[in-house]
Formats: C-alpha cells, sequence, structure tokens
C-alpha cells in the first residue's frame, strides 16, 4: 500500500517560513523587548540583590561613607549603590541592528558616566572635594546565562512563534 501525502498544509507552512524569516531580517520588536526587559527587570534586581555576576555580594560602604550615609539618607543607608537613584535609572539602552546581528548595550546618562563607569569596572575618581578615592568593583551592568535564557525562550522563540 502507498502511503499518502497531504500537501494541504504547504501555503500555511510557507507563510509562516515567510513570517518568521521577515522577523529574523528585522528584529527590532525583539530587539526593543530584549532591552526593555533589561532596564526594567535586569537592572533593578541588581540593585536590590547587591551580588556581582559570580553571586558574590558587593564590597561593603567604608565605614565612614555609611556613618555619613546613615545621616544623611536614612532611608537608602543599607543600599551600597543608592543614594538619589540617579545611577539605577540613568541608564539606557542603544540597540545596533547590522549584519553582524542584534547589539544591545547600556549607556549611562552624561551626568553619571564617570560614576557608573567606576562603580561598575571599579577604580579612582575624584570625589566633590577634589580628592581621589578608589571605588571598588560594584558589577551592576551584566546578565546571567538564566537571565539569557529567559530572554531567548519569553521574547525571541515566542516572538518568531508568533509570526
Amino acid at each position: 500500500m502507498l502511503s499518502r501525502i497531504d500537501f494541504s498544509g504547504v501555503k500555511e507552512a510557507s507563510r509562516f517560513l515567510d513570517a518568521i524569516r521577515r522577523k529574523l531580517i528585522n528584529p527590532e520588536v525583539e530587539a526593543k523587548a530584549t532591552a526593555d526587559y533589561i532596564e526594567k527587570t535586569v537592572i533593578p534586581r541588581r540593585f536590590e540583590d547587591q551580588k556581582g555576576p559570580t553571586g558574590s555580594p558587593w564590597t561593603k560602604l567604608s565605614d565612614i561613607y555609611l556613618r555619613w550615609k546613615r545621616k544623611k539618607y536614612p532611608s537608602n543607608a543599607n543600599k551600597i549603590l543608592t543614594l538619589s537613584g540617579k545611577l539605577r535609572h540613568g541608564l539606557k539602552p542603544v540597540i545596533n541592528i547590522g549584519s553582524n546581528g542584534v547589539n544591545i548595550h547600556f549607556k549611562p546618562s552624561k551626568e553619571t558616566e564617570m560614576y557608573a563607569y567606576v562603580h561598575n569596572n571599579g577604580g579612582r575618581i575624584k570625589n566633590k572635594s577634589g580628592r581621589y578615592t578608589t571605588m571598588p568593583k560594584r558589577q551592576y551592568a551584566y546578565t546571567t546565562q538564566q537571565e539569557k535564557m529567559i530572554i531567548m525562550r519569553d521574547i525571541w522563540i515566542k516572538g518568531l512563534m508568533s509570526a
């Protein structure tokens, strides 16, 4: 007996594959959704958890700075990288889509540029009194493997499946 092959769904499959191709060529929606997820979920989580990419806690505040902070900003005294919220809310996504794929990075506001860099990477910075201070590395601008998997599953794959 010969097997029967049903080609009735070919037109629908062709449309589906064409929609996936268009999304892969023009991934703005997924790129924007990824940037939004990182900006609104991932980065705020860093400031709540106060941990670096290895899961180890950020370096504690110095005793002198902690005493000053408790007097001036008691509601944020135990939050290591939070004083006014400018650092936390100052990172904005930059999306580049090109022949090499999608690249999303976050750029600090002009006001917090040096401050953001030094806190994320560690280093020396001139404080308001004109003296140099060495800041420990307290990384907050990163994504974990688990977060990358969530982005792939919940944004990119679902986006392709809804094509």
